[in-house]
């Protein structure tokens, strides 16, 4: 699934946008000597996402990757840029950049234009290091009134971003105040990040959500001179969501690999239990064969799966595991009618355990109402037994 995503776009981290200034001053860092930044954030950043997903198959895995739509608005007013140490004539002005951060670029498929102040201008690929960790920068060449007033606004922006990703997607709240709107019809979100959903809606249909973010709910300013630690707290800052399948094919052939013991362990049971009533002794070299077949049943189910639906793969590994037992029990027992109670009991154990798997939030309730069921009938089923005669 990994290699899927990589080639379409990988999980996507969008910070941004955010003015980047050069100082005139040089600085050290890791040995290298470097021109200082200082980055300013906006006072406000409206962003609205609509994602549409997609699965992508090779062999039994799965990848689920988007394609979404950000449409992303705000202002910037000129911070209090001494008030950090920062003295107005040591600013490269006529080198500032409007920048976008993503985590992989190659998610975005088109030119993009951004309309700063009412004009639009081109974004480009940038060798800027990003304000995130592992981001990957997009920007332009903009001019700023280096003699606006602190507090004025030196500058409105509006863009839409095309991009694809895989698995996750998350935004930066680097305004001063932040609201995130999404929409997607994925229809099994799972919120996470530094902080959840003010309100969300899921349905069969899809969900939508909306976040608010205040810069209180972050640790770093409006303005500051780029360093490690900061990128490591905006890229903690993030929050969105992350789209993936609860009962997709990997995790089910994982979780029925699990239940491997109680389908055996429930089988052998079964066949003590048949063993007492009748009367008619069975074999450790039989109860060996019939583990080999429940064993074979996995082994098949996981080679269906390669070419055909799991629930497909399911029933006809079901099927012709439950057949083999039953006709393997016939010529054990003597009997047709043992027979098919061992065949009956064994398909409803392949349909609890189907149920299991399927179940994206009560499996642990459906498993133990169900080994109760199991546990009650063998009880009932034995209670006449006198067991002493078999000590």
């Amino acid at each position: 699934t990994t290699e899927i995503g990589a080639s379409w776009g990988k999980a996507q981290v969008l910070a941004g946008p955010y003015l980047r200034l050069p100082l005139k001053s040089m600085a050290v860092i890791n040995g290298a000597t470097t021109t200082q930044q200082v980055i300013i954030l906006p006072e406000t950043l409206d962003a609205k996402v609509n994602v549409e997903t997609d699965e992508r198959h090779r062999g039994i895995y799965t990848a689920l990757l988007y394609a979404g739509k950000a449409t992303i608005g705000g202002t910037f007013v000129m911070p209090d840029l001494k008030a950090i140490g920062i003295d107005t004539a040591n600013i490269l002005w006529d080198q500032v950049t409007l920048e976008y951060s993503l985590s992989d670029t190659r998610g975005i498929p088109t030119p993009l234009n951004v309309t700063w102040n009412g004009a639009d201008r081109e974004l480009h690929p940038s060798t800027a290091s990003s304000i995130a960790t592992s981001g990957q920068v997009i920007a332009t060449s903009i001019t700023l009134d280096h003699t606006a007033a602190t507090g004025s606004v030196i500058g409105r922006h509006n863009i839409t971003i095309a991009m694809r990703g895989s698995e996750t997607l998350e935004v930066a709240p680097l305004g001063k105040t932040t609201t995130l709107s999404m929409q997607s019809t994925w229809p099994h979100p799972s919120f996470q990040g530094s902080i959840l959903p003010d309100r969300h809606n899921t349905s069969q249909s899809g969900f939508d959500a909306v976040w608010r973010s205040g810069h209180f709910a972050r640790s770093y300013g409006q303005a500051f001179i780029v360093t490690d630690e900061i990128t490591t707290r905006i890229t903690n800052s993030s929050f969105g969501v992350s789209f993936k399948d609860p009962v997709d094919l990997y995790r089910q052939l994982e979780r029925s690999t699990k239940y491997v013991v109680l389908v055996v362990l429930l089988t052998f049971a079964l066949f003590f239990t048949l063993e007492v009533i009748s009367k008619r002794r069975i074999h450790a070299m039989q109860y060996l064969l019939v583990g080999f077949a429940l064993l074979v049943f996995y082994l098949m189910l996981i080679a269906y799966s390669e070419l055909l639906r799991f629930d497909l793969s399911y029933v006809i590994s079901a099927f012709l595991t439950t057949l083999l037992v039953t006709l393997y029990m016939r010529f054990v027992t003597g009997t047709i009618k043992h027979a098919l109670l061992v065949g009956g009991l064994l398909s409803a154990l392949f349909v609890f355990i189907y149920t299991l798997l399927q179940a994206e939030t009560y499996s642990l309730m459906i498993g133990s109402v169900g080994m109760f069921i199991a546990v009650a009938g063998l009880m009932y089923s034995t209670r006449k037994i006198d067991w002493h005669e078999y000590s």
